[in-house]
């Protein structure tokens, strides 16, 4: 095989073959035994999302997934929120470090609200600010699965704490919010206990 190193594109299309097409055609295939699949750290190019997302949307076997540092953005993490929609099997999902910002949070809400059997989301060291937080918090309200969500690291602030805090009171499911490095003020800090202490 030869590499050639100065090559962005060739070197795209290199890293899709090894890291990705396998692991979908595992996926498509259904297989009883792939329950957790780790693609942190891969180059997924575009062609590679859709692969994978397609995949996602009719796999029954896969429990944990994980993307983290794959430089997936607002657009692409917007299309595996949209495929697992009608995932019915799905109970982990990694996508930190992905430079995912309000609308790929947004997405996110989104599908946490559809999807029955999410209950592990890690969302932290992205960039979603506390527009973001609200979109995941329409998201989080209505989810009666998840119980652990990580946004620490993130740019989240008060006013996204709010919000949080509020899906917190409506989410029984929840058990574990993750907040760290946000800079929630105390505003948003008191919002997060009182909403704490009322489910107590």
């Amino acid at each position: 095989m030869q590499i050639h190193p100065h090559d962005e594109e060739w070197m795209d299309r290199w890293w899709e073959r090894v890291n990705v097409r396998q692991p979908v055609r595992d996926l498509r295939s259904n297989r009883p035994d792939l329950t957790r699949l780790d693609l942190t750290h891969t180059a997924i190019t575009q062609e590679g999302v859709e692969e994978l997302s397609d995949a996602l949307k009719a796999n029954t076997s896969l429990l944990n997934l994980k993307l983290g540092n794959c430089n997936l953005g607002d657009e692409t993490t917007s299309k595996v929120a949209g495929a697992l929609h009608a995932n019915t099997t799905l109970m982990k999902l990694d996508l930190r470090s992905n430079e995912i910002e309000a609308d790929g949070a947004a997405a996110l809400g989104a599908m946490m609200a559809a999807n029955v059997r999410l209950v592990e989301l890690s969302l932290r060291a992205n960039s979603i600010p506390a527009a973001g937080a609200q979109g995941l918090s329409l998201g989080l309200a209505s989810s009666r699965s998840i119980t652990r969500l990580d946004l620490s690291s993130n740019r989240v602030g008060s006013s996204g704490a709010t919000a949080l805090a509020g899906a917190l009171r409506a989410c029984p499911s929840l058990s574990d919010l993750a907040l760290g490095r946000n800079h929630i003020g105390d505003s948003g800090a008191a919002q997060l206990a009182a909403a704490a202490s009322a489910r107590a």
